[in-house]
């Protein structure tokens, strides 16, 4: 199982992405794709259509919402996955919310290196640029590949640095020290 997750919006080129993947994909036996992706305003609506198209191309069976999924739902469909991807197709002032649910699924996935998610550490494997076809290429090396357990042992670690409680803890140090 593979799965992608978070905000259905344009600059994240969805479409583009899964186009390359499927592509690599196609050889693969034994292959479910989730694309679990809301859409947060109605700018973005035109995006789902363009994901429609290119899974309905592809023969991998697969699962895809725009709903908003419920938290012990997304969590269950993050965890049982093998491998997730994100690709952020570019830098951002902000960071994701979507590697934090594969972070405490402890489910390894694959980022660009755009700043959207500067934030996590370990567990993931980064692709330098915004160039969907390398991206779709690891993606597809990693698929079975035993190098995941590893990161899902790096997971481990990075949830303990990322979990609420522990972030909670800094600030209440922090603001005791002020």
């Amino acid at each position: 199982i593979v799965t992608t997750i978070g905000f259905l919006a344009q600059w994240k080129r969805l479409p583009l992405i899964l186009g390359e993947l499927l592509l690599r994909l196609r050889r693969r036996k034994r292959i479910f794709l989730q694309v679990l992706t809301p859409i947060p305003c109605d700018g973005n609506a035109g995006e789902r259509g363009r994901v429609e198209k290119v899974l309905a191309k592809s023969d991998i069976p697969s699962f895809f919402s725009t709903d908003f999924r419920s938290d012990d739902e997304l969590m269950d469909r993050v965890h049982v996955s093998d491998l997730g991807f994100l690709f952020h197709g570019e830098h951002t002032g902000s960071v994701s919310a979507a590697t934090k649910t594969f972070v405490s699924a402890r489910t390894p996935f694959v980022i660009t290196q755009s700043t959207h998610a500067s934030d996590i550490r370990g567990g993931v494997v980064r692709v330098p640029g915004f160039d969907p076809g390398p991206f779709a290429d690891v993606v597809n090396q990693l698929i079975g590949d035993p190098r995941i357990l590893g990161l899902r042992q790096d997971l481990e670690i990075e949830y303990a640095r990322l979990s609420m409680d522990v972030v909670a803890a800094k600030y209440l140090a922090l603001f005791r020290s002020l």
